[in-house]
């Protein structure tokens, strides 16, 4: 019998001959041609025959006696082979392997050669091999020398095959069934090899492979047995690294798991650095789990099936050696209708408990229809998913809980994926309470989660998200909920870039957070419509901060948005932070049943804080278009319009509007309010601003200091303008068909500090042009009053004491219901050229209340025409009227009392009359 070494040289050598043979015909044909003829005398083989190689021996009662414990036995190093099947007996082994000394080629091969071992009831192992003393590096192989002559090992009491003292066993082309215990079990080898293996209907396992430091499990097969179907247990010595492959199987109907991979550690029990290879392995209608791993630092599963199983279908919980990474990474696989989760993977940290940064990843995994959790990821540092379709499932379509280390970064990564229809959240990512404070971060890119009975996407105390181009639609909950970690104080950005959050039932993105961090939100491109249909009331973004108070930063952008047909507000702020900058520019905010845009604060006034509006269209919502609460906001090319509410109600301390629009709507068109309650005025800077059509006042100010340039209209409001307290300045104005609510008519300024109106009209107004009451200082400049039910302008005291100084200059009223200018309370003052034509009162009245008079006012160069009275003074003092008053149908001149001192400051009371030429 040639040794094993000389064989490898001599089929080394024969190659070499071959490849020199091909050399040399090759050289020769170049040079010369050579006899084609053919050698006379009948064709003859030219290989060696398999006993010239290397001599067999067959296994029978002369070469492999038996004896009481085995039916055969091999007692000798070398090659066997069947040349008959092999009859189990009770109490016997079918084959034992029994080496008695060392030899420098320890190794055993039998070849089945298409034969079988038969066992019977209360037979042993159909192949067994115990642990030899003094036999070291042992091989021990069953492989056929023609891959298509199989054997077969059925019916034996004990294991089909038990091999206990090889350091290397390899296992190919069998055929193992109905064994009482396991189809393979190999125990303490180096290496193990299965290959082309079919085990089923075992008692227990299909194939049992415990303490090997490399397994490979190739091509086999694992079908109804009553433990698992395959079940490898690696160890390691010195802590070296040890490795476990599975390619091309599957294991099906098995009472235990389809297949179980785990990490048994060294003599100390600490886990070594174990690697596992799944690939292209189908694991179905299992009991258990379909793939179980315990305990592995390094997993790949690729191209593989996992469905039906009663537990998980892929259930891996990493260890990690000296703290050091781990990963557990899936691609291309399938893992459905699993009675529990489709993927758990959990972090089971070092031999001592801590938590190693582990890493989960994902590539083109299908996990539907499970039980539980389409994929469940605990205590993993970093997550990455690809291509993952999620749908269906009874929990969460993806979960995953974050665990961090020392000050390593938490990370999540999904792209091109779909979580829908699950009976949970479409994905749910939370940070491990007791975490290291990090930067946690996730990265949404192309994800859908929708259709699901709880929220599209939960974030529970994540500090930085970035979402671009998702959808978030028709969840039962919320299209995206995210909630402040008190545990984590390093909290920040938040990024939506063409994603959709539409149809859910609750709010489409509800976010909180803290406020003592430094945070930037952006919302770029987004949708959110249509939410609140299930609970009643959900905003299209609802942005809060914790309520805890305290510093920090805040800045919201929310740009080219759209946000519609809510049960709520369409975007709605409610943060505390020492700084704020939040801006909306180029978004729609339409049919919400709360208002378009909703900005303010939570608790206390907020300081150095700043919103910034432009280009928003908000209309037909039922409430405001605009809600601002803050301490300044600039909004310009704005339409606010159709409103239930007021187009813009804002309480700031600072407010600009500028080439804007509110009108039709069902409050006022703008209203101001000072955010101290009353206790400071705010200041309103007005520019090219139409505020027409509404229910209540065009432009309404409390506590407001309002500054307007350039302002086209205020028309056909019931009320044109209202400021109550502050001081107005307006250039440029029209107020116009004003329907006169509250007394208001074109405008009505209420216990104003200073009002300066230039180049304006207040025309056919129900009421009055310009109403002043208990103002200190009014001054009007080209101001024209024509066509008012009412007075054209009226000063008045309120029932206050008269304290105005009234100064009309260059200013007209004509066709009034009422007087044309009626000064009634007034301490000073003057109307300068001014002209009062065509009124149905007086074109000038100074001093009609009783018990408060009027004094020191000049009527200078003042025309009156056309009225039913002219000019008329009652009970008043001090009046210089240098005025042309004629053509009206009672009097042109009335003065009252009839007596006065005459023409003289001396006297205690004086009318100086001198009139002027008609010009």
């Amino acid at each position: 019998m040639l040794a094993n070494a000389d064989f490898r040289a001599r089929a080394r050598g024969a190659t070499r001959g071959v490849v020199a043979c091909v050399l040399i015909a090759g050289a020769s044909g170049a040079s010369s041609a050579g006899d084609l003829a053919p050698p006379t005398g009948p064709v003859q083989a030219t290989m060696l025959r398999l006993d010239e190689i290397e001599a067999r021996t067959p296994i029978n009662i002369n070469t492999t006696p038996g004896d009481a414990a085995a039916v055969f036995v091999i007692t000798e190093p070398g090659s066997y082979f069947l040349t008959s099947d092999v009859q189990g007996q009770v109490g016997k082994h079918g084959i034992e392997v029994r080496l008695s000394q060392n030899t420098p080629n320890n190794r055993v091969n039998i070849d089945f050669n298409g034969f079988a071992l038969l066992g019977v009831p209360g037979s042993g192992d159909g192949i067994h091999l115990a642990a030899n003393p003094g036999v070291l590096d042992f091989e021990f192989t069953v492989k056929p020398d023609r891959i298509e002559f199989k054997g077969g090992i059925v019916n034996w009491g004990g294991n089909g095959v038990n091999i206990g003292g090889a350091s290397r066993v390899e296992l190919t082309h069998l055929e193992i069934g109905s064994s009482g215990l396991d189809g393979v079990c190999v125990v303490g080898a180096r290496e193990a090899v299965i290959s082309s293996v079919s085990s089923s209907g075992n008692g227990g396992d299909g194939v049992n492979l415990q303490e090997c430091s490399i397994t490979k499990m190739l091509d086999t097969a694992c079908d109804a047995n009553g433990g698992d179907g395959m079940n490898v247990g690696v160890s390691c010595t010195n802590n070296s690294d040890v490795f476990v492959e599975f390619s091309s199987s599957v294991s099906s109907n098995n009472g235990g798991h389809g297949a179980r991979v785990a990490n048994l550690g060294d003599a100390f029990g600490l886990f070594c650095s174990a690697k596992f290879d799944c690939v292209g392995v189908t694991t179905c209608t299992n009991t258990l789990d379909g793939v179980h791993v315990e305990d592995i630092s390094f997993t790949k599963y690729v191209d593989s099936v996992a469905m039906g199983n009663g537990g998980d279908g892929i259930s891996a919980r990493i260890s990690c050696n000296d703290n050091s990474d781990s990963s557990f990474s899936i691609g291309g696989s399938n893992s459905s209708g699993n009675g529990g989760n489709g993927v758990k993977v959990t972090n089971g940290g070092d031999s001592g408990g801590v938590f190693c940064s582990a890493k989960f990843d994902c590539d083109g995994l299908t996990a539907c229809n499970n039980m539980l959790d389409g994929v469940n990821v605990e205590d993993i540092g970093r997550t990455r998913c690809a291509d993952l379709t999620s749908m269906g499932n009874g929990g969460d379509g993806l979960y995953t809980r974050m665990a961090t280390r020392a000050a390593r970064e938490g990370f999540f990564d999904i792209a091109a994926s779909s979580m829908m229809g699950n009976g949970g959240q479409g994905a749910h990512v939370e940070r491990a309470a007791g975490s290291a404070a990090s930067y946690d971060k996730c990265f949404w890119s192309s994800v859908g989660a929708c259709g699901n009975l709880g929220d599209g996407v939960r974030l529970d105390g994540i500090s930085h998200s970035s979402m671009r181009g998702c959808a978030l639609d028709l969840n039962d909950g919320s299209g995206m909920v995210h909630t402040y970690a008190p545990g984590n104080p390093v909290y920040g950005n938040i990024t939506f870039e063409k994603c959709s959050a539409s149809g859910n039932g609750g709010t489409g993105l509800d976010l909180t957070q803290g406020t003592s961090a430094s945070i930037t939100n952006r919302f770029l491109g987004c949708r959110t419509s249509e939410n609140g249909a299930l609970v009643g009331v959900g905003h299209g973004v609802h942005l809060r901060s914790s309520g805890a108070g305290g510093g920090g930063r805040i800045a919201v952008y929310y740009e080219s948005c759209v946000s519609d047909g809510n049960l709520g507000d369409g975007l709605r702020v409610r943060c505390d932070h020492h700084l704020a900058l939040h801006s909306v520019r180029n978004c729609n905010a339409m049919v919400n049943t709360g208002a378009g845009i909703d900005i303010g604060r939570l608790l206390a006034p907020p300081s150095e804080v700043r919103v910034e509006i432009e280009e928003l269209f908000s209309v037909q919502n039922g409430s405001h278009g605009m809600s601002l609460e803050g301490t300044s906001g600039a909004i310009r090319h704005s339409n606010c319009s159709n409103n239930a509410g007021d187009g813009m109600f804002l309480t700031l301390d600072e407010a600009s509007i500028e080439h804007s629009e509110c009108s039709s709507n069902g409050g006022s068109g703008a209203s101001t309010r000072a955010s101290g309650g009353g206790t400071t005025r705010s200041k309103c800077y007005t520019n090219h601003f139409r505020c027409d059509l509404n229910t209540f006042y065009g432009m309404d100010h409390e506590d407001t200091d309002a500054t307007g340039t350039n302002i086209y209209s205020a028309d056909s409001n019931e009320g044109g303008w209202r400021s109550i307290r502050g001081s107005v300045r307006l250039d440029g104005f029209s107020l116009r068909r004003n329907g006169g609510v509250g007394g208001s008519g074109g405008a009505i300024f209420i216990e104003c500090e200073t009002v300066h109106l230039l180049a304006g009209e207040s025309s056919g107004n129900f009421g009055n042009g310009l109403t002043f009451t208990a103002c200190n200082s009014v001054r009007c400049e080209t101001v024209h009053l024509t066509a008012n039910t009412g007075d054209g302008a009226r000063v008045d005291n309120g029932l206050l004491a008269c304290g105005t100084t009234p100064h009309f200059l260059h200013s007209s009223s004509d066709g009034n219901g009422g007087d044309g200018f009626s000064v009634q309370c007034a301490n000073g003052g003057q109307l300068t050229e001014c002209h009062a034509h065509r009124n149905s009162g007086a074109g000038i009245r100074v001093g009609t209340v009783p018990d408060f008079s009027v004094t020191g006012v000049q009527l200078d160069r003042c025309y009156a025409s056309l009225n039913t009275q002219g000019v008329v003074v009652d009970d008043a003092q001090n009046i210089v009227l240098r005025t042309m008053a004629r053509e009206n149908l009672i009097d042109n001149l009335r003065l009252h009392p009839d007596t006065f001192a005459g023409p003289s400051v001396a006297g205690p009371a004086w009318i100086e009359s001198k009139p002027y030429a008609w010009p």
